[in-house]
């Protein structure tokens, strides 16, 4: 990272402030860094190249980001859709899209098993193509 055009760093040894700073990234070209205090005290980088990017922006799509990835995680541990033992193309996309239906199935309808540990978060809503949806992530874990 080059924010003064002196010399690459390591990201750590650069002075961000709350709004981020512009830096060169070597190979890359200009991009927006944060950096985000963590709950356990430590702290993370954010980049984008989004030059524009504030920080309260960069905290939505944070929050997208960590619905995205729960969403993933719930998909592979209780629908096992990584569990496909099929060689053909077309039994492996059956197996995910009935994987996914599932998961869906049981998110349309509250399913909350006691060993998962899910707690809905808030009721449901229905969002584009009469699917539940939620503002923020639907469940806790």
């Amino acid at each position: 990272m080059d924010p003064a055009r002196t010399g690459n760093r390591p990201i750590r040894e650069v002075l961000i402030p709350r709004h981020g700073v512009i830096v060169h990234l070597k190979g890359y070209g200009l991009i927006k860094v944060f950096k985000i205090a963590t709950p356990n005290g430590g702290s993370e980088y954010w980049a984008t190249s989004d030059l524009t990017m504030t920080v309260e922006r960069c905290a939505e799509e944070a929050l997208r980001l960590w619905c995205i990835e729960e969403y993933h995680r719930g998909l592979k541990q209780f629908c096992g859709i990584e569990r496909a033992r099929h060689r053909a193309a077309i039994t492996q996309r059956n197996h995910i899209g009935l994987a996914i239906r599932a998961f869906c199935a049981w998110r349309a309808i509250g399913f909350e098993p006691a060993c998962l540990g899910l707690k809905p978060r808030q009721p449901l809503s229905v969002g584009p193509y009469g699917l539940p949806w939620s503002s923020q992530c639907m469940y806790t874990y």
